[in-house]
């Protein structure tokens, strides 16, 4: 038996068949066992909708082969039984005792799994196995048990990949308990971009209560009233605060292109919120588009990332050449544009339409920003051969945080 079909028969029959066919040495195959345990084990499999989610597993193990799926096709159709490891089996004594297992999966948590370690149609009859067990129908089902699930990224991330599975009521809670994380995210963008040193002033927000922001003249002038003359003091009861101001003509064009690729969610979250502050911004003009094999321009709506976000459809083929098409086409002043594309650049239609359209803009003297990825760790897989090409022509390719990526957009301000 090689060792695929090892792996397969072991994820299949559970850790009861570790004795006979050994364990498992891949972290993506550690992760998709404790997917199904979730899903099989009737005991230890609840959906849980708070608190501490544990170790999640590793996002590892690429399944771009689909080695290691469960599917009802080919070997093991149908026959993915409990998997072992449940506590209190029949029989057992009811005192309770301390024990190792590992710690249970949340089902936000299970959702990000199974979106990062299984391919598509295994996605797909995981999702309908655990909606039919009821593992997931008690969070995505009912929309005041999901009000109690601690707001979080990773519930943020596992609403928008199962949004399809909830009913119009369910989903208006989920965006209303993910609008937090949101808003959070937003704040964390404007706050980078305002003291990052120099910038335009905010257009519809207030600025930031911090000293470099403090307006002597404006506190001064409206505390007046406050002034004693006894004492010779002015009492200060509100101090008033704007951000620093430079020319507020919209000389930069922003245009930022998303895929929507399964892998991109986190990518996804941040570039949206990216979108909806550079919309406040003086001396931007901002554009935000969607991408899969069309391309959906949502500049319009990107002042409100949570709409943005639960417009995006994740997975899908992938054309980045029609979307820097499409983005070529909004150009007006090359010299005084920049694309940030978010994209892993696994490019669905021939490379050769996305290197041509590359060289024109880049020739042209538009600024384009690859990126593989838009996060706290500033790390993505990308297709790294492509990514080669087209730093050949000019293209700046990389992955980066959202301080990087707000240091980078201030250099192109001068």
């Amino acid at each position: 038996m090689n060792e695929r079909r090892r792996v397969q028969w072991r994820l299949i029959l559970g850790q009861d068949a570790e004795s006979v066919l050994g364990g498992l040495m891949n972290e993506g195959d550690v992760g998709r066992d404790r997917a199904l345990d979730f899903l099989y084990d009737e005991e230890g499999g609840q959906a849980s909708g708070s608190g501490g989610e544990g170790g999640e597993g590793d996002g590892g193990g690429e399944m771009a082969s689909g080695e290691g799926e469960v599917s009802a096709e080919g070997e093991g159709a149908g026959g993915v039984g409990p998997a072992a490891g449940a506590v209190g089996m029949a029989g057992e004594s009811d005192e309770r005792l301390g024990g190792l297992e590992k710690t249970r999966l949340t089902a936000p948590t299970w959702i990000n799994m199974v979106h990062e370690l299984f391919p598509q149609r295994g996605i797909e009859r995981l999702e309908a196995e655990a909606l039919g067990r009821d593992k997931l129908a008690a969070l995505m089902g009912d929309g005041e048990l999901l009000g109690r699930v601690t707001p979080s990224e990773a519930l943020l991330k596992a609403v928008l990949r199962s949004k399809h599975l909830m009913d119009e009521e369910v989903l208006a809670q989920a965006q209303s308990v993910v609008a937090t994380v949101v808003a959070a995210l937003r704040e964390a963008w404007q706050t980078a971009w305002q003291q990052g040193g120099g910038g335009a002033r905010w257009r519809g927000g207030r600025a930031l209560p911090v000293a470099r922001n403090f307006d002597a003249k404006t506190t001064i002038r409206r505390n007046l009233a406050h002034y004693n003359r006894e004492e010779g003091r002015l009492y200060v009861r509100k101090p008033y605060f704007q951000a620093r101001v430079r020319p507020s003509r919209e000389s930069k064009r922003l245009i930022i292109l998303v895929d929507q690729s399964e892998s991109m969610v986190d990518s996804l979250i941040q570039a949206s919120v990216m979108a909806a502050v550079f919309k406040g911004v003086g001396g931007w003009r901002t554009h935000l588009c969607l991408f899969d094999t069309a391309v959906v321009d949502l500049s319009e709506e990107s002042g409100d990332p949570l709409r943005v976000l639960f417009q995006a459809q994740l997975g899908g083929g992938t054309d980045i050449s029609q979307a820097l098409l499409y983005a070529e086409g909004l150009v007006t002043e090359p010299r005084e544009t920049i694309i940030v594309l978010v994209s892993d650049f696994y490019e669905g239609a021939p490379s050769r339409y996305l290197l041509r359209v590359s060289q024109r803009l880049l020739e042209s003297g538009v600024r384009i920003l690859g990126l593989a990825a838009v996060g706290r760790d500033g790390q993505g897989h990308y297709n790294r051969a492509l990514a080669k090409q087209l730093v050949g022509l000019g293209m700046e390719v990389g992955a980066m945080t959202p301080d990087e990526l707000v240091s980078w957009l201030r250099e192109q301000e001068g």
